[in-house]
């Protein structure tokens, strides 16, 4: 008997231990780390993100990390997005090059991007990236967000949002009183009333969904639900308050 519970909190020792193995350091690439930009104009360029260590599944949490900022760094919706950041990079500082060479002889525009990609909540179950976005490629502005990437720890797979939450129905239902509270939305009136634009009248739950320790965090980026002017919109729940909603597998 006593072999056996020396050997099971053994078991839970080396299980604490694996959760806490996997660890961040933060990475940064600018234009300054691309060999294309070393003879070649370039837009200005910084990305700050993430690398994980110190655990099996670390590269497979990389790569996703890699993969998702590439994607968001495809500068033609009509192309396929790069399946690295390295490579997304180059074609982005290379559609700048396209740009100056066929519209101008000087530098009057300089493209920009930049994106910051940070851990916003780990826990064993559960990793939450928030990267904070802005790109500028021409135009009268540029477009800046927030987005949330919930990865799963022990397998690298994404976690949407049905994966998170239980309870959809009620979860909205938390989400949508919080949302009228906060731009002073009556309970009676159309949620579009006040100038929103919800597709149907209907509230409905944003495609960006992220996690800090004590909060879940909604963002509405601009022309989801509002114009442009209006910015990213940013609700936050206290866990506590939807904890009931919520998958305890994960929180």
């Amino acid at each position: 008997m006593r072999i056996l519970v020396v050997l099971c909190f053994a078991l839970i020792l080396t299980g604490c231990a694996d959760e806490k193995t996997l660890r961040f350091t933060t990475f940064e690439q600018t234009q300054n780390t691309l060999s294309y930009c070393k003879n070649n104009a370039c837009p200005d360029i910084s990305i700050t993100y993430p690398i994980a260590h110190d655990a099996p599944i670390s590269p497979t949490i990389n790569h996703k990390i890699d993969s998702t900022l590439a994607r968001m760094l495809t500068s033609n919706p009509e192309k396929e997005p790069k399946t690295t950041l390295t490579a997304a990079l180059n074609d982005f500082a290379k559609s700048y090059r396209q740009f100056e060479t066929e519209f101008t002889k000087e530098h009057f525009v300089t493209f920009e991007a930049n994106l910051t990609m940070a851990l916003s909540y780990q826990n064993g179950q559960l990793l939450s990236f928030k990267t904070d976005f802005y790109f500028y490629t021409g135009g009268a502005h540029g477009y800046g967000g927030t987005a949330f990437l919930n990865v799963h720890p022990k397998t690298g797979a994404t976690l949407t949002q049905k994966d998170i939450i239980n309870d959809i129905t009620a979860f909205t239902a938390i989400a949508e009183h919080a949302f009228r509270e906060e731009y002073d939305i009556p309970k009676n009136n159309d949620i579009n009333s006040t100038g929103f634009w919800f597709e149907n009248n209907q509230f409905t739950l944003p495609k960006s969904i992220g996690f800090t320790a004590t909060e879940v965090v909604l963002i509405y980026n601009p022309y989801d639900v509002a114009p442009y002017a209006e910015g990213v919109i940013e609700i936050r729940l206290p866990i506590a308050t939807v904890q009931p909603f919520l998958n305890t597998t994960f929180l």
